[in-house]
């Protein structure tokens, strides 16, 4: 049991729904084995009310505070400043308070691309990458993907003017190849079957209509499947590409070390990677 004094130093995970959310025991348990004063809290955040939600924690001095859908991206303009990753990626999912200066960053590709690396063992140099979806996490993810020397990426949204200048910015800074292209049944179909790796972000199953974003019979019989979201912890999607005796994982890997690299930004301390671990396992 925590014991919250004066003293206690209070960190959050602003969003909307929180209530899912691993994050609070993940923190908690390494502030808890590294016996530091500190909390961390969910909080339910309305999109209308993020402006006032953002002054709030920085009037009640909370020591600094995550940012989960669909804040990533419009917390931007609300904050201080921005590391130089964030400028680029345009999305923060980690923030800083220091002495009422508020500093956004963003640790959600770095953490995926490590956990794909130090965990899966995963090969990233020359590999073809097909992404569905570009909210604030899949942008993060594209960034630190073309800092790993892959050969391609591909970007699928709804919108795919957004996709095209994010794919057209990726290009001019990392000379990776990065193509933006729409969510149209045929042309994404195309892109699968040449895909190494499929990173699924979208927040649902289904595209508007209830059909499926992607065809299952174009995934390649040597491709893997990382959904982004770890609620449940099988997806829909990640059982059809099962079905298909594919790899498929859920986005624990992505909470876990992007959540590590948070830590470390919040305490300046070096988190206890196995307490995190087991804390969103059990």
């Amino acid at each position: 049991m925590v014991d919250i004094s004066g003293k206690t130093r209070v960190f959050a995970l602003i969003g909307d729904p929180v209530q899912h959310s691993l994050s609070p025991k993940m923190h908690n348990a390494a502030f808890q084995y590294l016996n530091l004063d500190c909390v961390y809290i969910p909080l339910r955040v309305k999109t209308e009310d993020l402006p006032a939600a953002v002054q709030g924690l920085r009037a009640m001095n909370l020591k600094g505070f995550n940012v989960t859908s669909p804040h990533k991206e419009t917390v931007l303009s609300l904050l201080d400043q921005l590391s130089q990753e964030t400028e680029v990626i345009g999305a923060v999912n980690t923030v800083k308070n220091e002495n009422g200066i508020l500093s956004g960053y963003n640790t959600d590709g770095a953490g995926f691309t490590r956990y794909m690396k130090e965990q899966l063992h995963v090969e990233l140099e020359g590999k073809k990458i097909l992404m569905v979806g570009l909210g604030g996490a899949a942008k993060s993810i594209a960034f630190f993907l073309c800092k790993e020397n892959i050969k391609s990426l591909v970007i699928a949204n709804r919108n795919q003017g957004k996709a095209e200048a994010y794919a057209n910015l990726l290009q001019k800074i990392s000379k990776i190849a990065v193509t933006g292209i729409s969510l149209e049944e045929e042309i994404i179909n195309a892109f699968t079957k040449k895909c190494d790796f499929l990173i699924y972000g979208l927040p649902t199953d289904l595209i508007d209509g209830g059909r499926w974003a992607i065809n299952p019979e174009a995934f390649p019989k040597n491709m893997s499947l990382f959904d982004l979201r770890y609620h449940p912890r099988e997806t829909a999607v990640m059982k059809i590409a099962g079905g298909k005796g594919l790899p498929a994982y859920n986005g624990e890997g992505m909470l876990l070390y992007q959540g590590i690299q948070a830590f470390r930004i919040f305490t300046g301390q070096e988190p206890p990677q196995k307490i995190m671990r087991d804390s969103i396992q059990n």
